[in-house]
């Protein structure tokens, strides 16, 4: 996941956790690192469908979160990375994130009125 954020710096801010709870927080640019929920329940949405089960959660509904189970195989983890690097990229497409900070200013002010 580190290697993803590295190669993905634009919508993933940070990847922090400890052994098998990790989580993944997107943001609209990594300048504001303004909340991007609207991604992150996209690619959880989307790792559904792939049968791949995460959650979104944080203030602002921005963190993907990864709690795996302790028997976890090699095979799974090559598996979840190859599905949510596949999501990750079907989602921004599908979202169309060419202006990424008019649309975070915008998001953000629509994720701080529900939060309210």
């Amino acid at each position: 996941l580190l290697a993803l954020k590295q190669k993905y710096p634009q919508y993933i801010g940070d990847v922090r956790g400890i052994g098998l709870f990790i989580g993944v927080e997107f943001v609209t640019s990594p300048e504001s690192r303004d909340p991007n929920p609207e991604l992150a329940v996209a690619i959880k949405s989307g790792m559904y469908r792939d049968r791949v089960i995460v959650s979104t959660e944080g203030r602002y509904n921005n963190i993907v979160k990864f709690k795996t189970a302790h028997d976890l195989r090699h095979g799974n983890v090559e598996r979840f990375a190859e599905v949510f690097e596949k999501c990750l990229v079907r989602e921004i497409k599908i979202l169309g994130f060419v202006d990424r900070t008019a649309r975070g200013a915008e998001l953000k002010q629509t994720v701080q009125y529900r939060c309210k």
